[in-house]
């Protein structure tokens, strides 16, 4: 396995991320003010995820085995931009989305609950960014 695709992914996730985030903060600059850098990071960890599922499924032929991930690139395989984009599109766009729109629904709470509110954050981090790791060395270890 050459290194150059998870590196690639890596690279792709953040970018991609600072571009959603400043996407976020021209459509509503007080999510940015409220979350600031753990908003950034719960967007990283499942552009991350996503990223590297993508990639793995779509350039490196790996299955994936979990449900709602699998039921996202099935549906995106039927659709007719399989041939160009592949199957692994639609799972970034479905990963960025939900990220985006917990970090903007609970981004009001950190002015009350702000503990709370970044206890859920971190959870919210673990669950994109565990897999993305995952992925990631997986496909650097794997022969």
């Amino acid at each position: 396995m050459e290194p150059i695709w998870p590196a690639f992914g890596l690279i792709v996730s953040l970018v991609l991320t600072a571009v959603v985030y400043f996407v976020i903060g021209a459509w509503r600059t007080y999510i940015i003010a409220r979350a600031r850098y753990v908003g950034a990071l719960v967007v990283f960890a499942h552009m991350f995820d996503g990223v590297t599922t993508a990639i793995g499924v779509d350039v490196l032929g790996a299955g994936e085995r979990s449900q709602v991930p699998r039921r996202v690139m099935d549906f995106a395989a039927d659709l007719p931009t399989a041939d160009l984009l592949g199957e692994g599109w639609l799972f970034v766009v479905f990963k960025v989305f939900l990220a985006s729109a917990i970090v903007a629904y609970f981004s009001a709470d950190l002015t009350e609950h702000e503990s709370q509110t970044n206890l859920l954050f971190a959870f919210v981090t673990a669950l994109g960014l565990g897999p993305a790791v995952h992925n990631f060395f997986l496909f650097i270890l794997s022969p």
